[in-house]
């Protein structure tokens, strides 16, 4: 999967910024890799991050990722998928709430409906929910009692990463890593030779201080001929020829 090559193309980044001497920016970007909000793309890695969170009862954090979601996964969906993604988040909230009242957390349930009233107002979705936290025995009420069985749950869990895995798949990645992704793309036949360049320039960074890259740039000029001759990067190659054309082109009309 192209989002696979994210990782890949940090440490490009990286390397970069340290080349260019841009520290500050540097320190920022591996501040907010070690958050790694976006969790890699990867759907265990965010239903596991979902299922932490109505288990920690923490809905800043809940609502946060839905809203990363939204913003990130869901917004290449078609209509119909769009509707299905926000089935999704009303009844993760939901479950979420259920949780609370499972755990008898009457706090947390108020702190809910404080912090999602602008997402629950005129919703008819949650008319009856608002009186959730004072039933007695809500588990063993409609519309409530879905919420409560283990069974509804586990079925819920297995529908939400089938519909992270479809939405991922049709993802728009940023353009760079759409370009190193295809340059990867190489025949199995015919060896790895950009990989291994990448994984080189990726780790250069942490060479030590005396070693030269004399020997490293002419082997690069090696490695880039072998791509060029790969059959399978032609299409690739052109493109990025394409794209640097455009930007020259863009620049001397600006001069």
């Amino acid at each position: 999967m192209r989002s696979e090559m994210l990782p890949l193309v940090d440490s490009l980044i990286k390397e970069y910024l340290t080349f260019r001497g841009f520290n500050s920016t540097l320190r920022h970007l591996e501040t907010e890799l070690k958050k790694e909000k976006d969790l890699k793309f990867k759907v265990d890695k965010l239903i596991e991050e979902v299922v932490h969170c109505v288990d920690s009862h923490d809905i800043d954090r809940l609502k946060n990722l839905w809203e990363f979601f939204n913003t990130k996964v869901f917004n290449n969906l078609t209509e119909e998928n769009s509707r299905t993604a926000s089935q999704f988040e009303n009844d993760v909230y939901k479950l979420y709430l259920a949780n609370c009242v499972h755990h008898k957390l009457n706090a947390k349930c108020t702190e809910f409906f404080e912090k999602m009233i602008d997402f629950l107002r005129a919703n008819p979705l949650w008319t009856e929910w608002f009186a959730l936290p004072y039933i007695a025995d809500a588990k063993e009420c409609e519309p409530f009692r879905k919420y409560f069985a283990k069974k509804w749950q586990e079925a819920f869990l297995i529908s939400l990463h089938n519909f992270f895995a479809i939405s991922l798949s049709v993802l728009t990645m940023p353009l760079l890593t759409e370009c190193i992704s295809e340059v990867m793309q190489t025949d199995v036949s015919s060896g790895t030779p950009c990989e291994t360049r990448m994984e080189r320039s990726s780790s250069r960074s942490r060479m030590p201080s005396g070693h030269s890259m004399t020997d490293d740039l002419m082997d690069d000029f090696a490695i880039i001929a072998q791509c060029s001759n790969n059959p399978r990067v032609e299409g690739s190659k052109s493109s990025l020829k394409s794209l640097l054309k455009n930007i020259a082109g863009g620049k001397k009309s600006t001069d």
